[in-house]
């Protein structure tokens, strides 16, 4: 079995952290996988490195402040050689053999990126592998415009995740939060793109690797269960933020100048609507709580 790190990027994950690393550990065991596990804190303020501290085996990266998704995964990345680098969202648990069955599917497939089926915790699928972004996506998905649609049809046919998958499929696009990288990879196209501080960066890094031929795959046998949000700054002014930078730099990245003279400016009236309703949530909590 091939050596492997497996990165966690972590931000106030203390509900979560515990229960992924003793999941990672028992299939690393059972499996006897040649692993590493990293942990790299963005400078979290609650227990997440109190949770963990005692755990045997863990590899411990403290940031001095928060860097963000991108640049965290890139410290872990460096930090030690192997043949892949898993990366796992702390608010995660591995399903049984979720790890050999990826890479074992990803050696037989001659992926350079695999990933599996990532499920929540009530079963339910989650939208963790897609197509590459086209301008219908930057304006009816990464917008509110994405309301207007009819059947939610542009969404739906940008997902694969309403596909049935039963077996290894070709992707454009898989999520961060469980991606598994050939290390040779990462000598093609460069190290994720730190310049975004969370989301997208995983649409920006599969996105490389698609125009450099290097294959994106789904393995249907490796399945984890992912809460959401296990690793996020407060789930508003921060989150909306980054979001509204992403997808703007992601244009500016990807697609041409008239592109981005049509969708920069909808993004700007996007993000003028978005902040409204922020301030208004806000407002609505303040009153609420008095």
């Amino acid at each position: 079995m091939p050596k492997i790190i497996i990165i966690i990027p972590t931000f106030n994950s203390a509900p979560y952290i515990h229960n992924c690393i003793k999941s990672l550990q028992s299939e690393i065991k059972k499996n006897e996988i040649s692993a590493s596990i990293i942990i790299i804190d963005n400078d979290s303020k609650d227990s997440t490195l109190n949770k963990i501290k005692d755990l045997p085996g863990i590899n411990i990266i403290k940031n001095p402040k928060n860097y963000g998704f991108a640049k965290a995964v890139n410290i872990g990345i460096k930090s030690k050689r192997s043949n892949y680098v898993l990366l796992l969202n702390p608010d995660t648990t591995i399903d049984k053999n979720a790890i050999s069955n990826l890479l074992k599917c990803a050696k037989q497939n001659n992926a350079g990126i695999a990933s599996g089926l990532i499920y929540d915790f009530s079963k339910k699928k989650q939208q963790s592998f897609a197509k590459k972004p086209t301008i219908s996506t930057l304006l009816f998905i990464y917008t509110n415009l994405r309301k207007i649609v009819p059947f939610d049809y542009i969404y739906k046919s940008h997902y694969y995740v309403y596909e049935k998958i039963n077996s290894t499929k070709k992707v454009d696009v898989v999520s961060g939060g469980f991606m598994l990288i050939e290390r040779k990879v990462f000598n093609k196209i460069g190290y994720f793109d730190e310049r975004f501080f969370m989301y997208l960066e995983d649409v920006d890094f599969c996105v490389r690797a698609l125009k450099k031929g290097i294959k994106t795959i789904i393995c249907p046998k490796a399945r984890i269960k992912h809460y959401g949000g296990g690793s996020s700054p407060n789930k508003d002014r921060v989150l909306h933020s980054a979001w509204i930078d992403s997808r703007r730099y992601y244009a500016q990245k990807h697609f041409g100048t008239l592109t981005n003279f049509l969708v920069q400016k909808i993004f700007t009236i996007d993000a003028i609507i978005i902040n409204i309703r922020r301030l208004n949530k806000i407002h609505v909590h303040q009153k609420n709580s008095h």
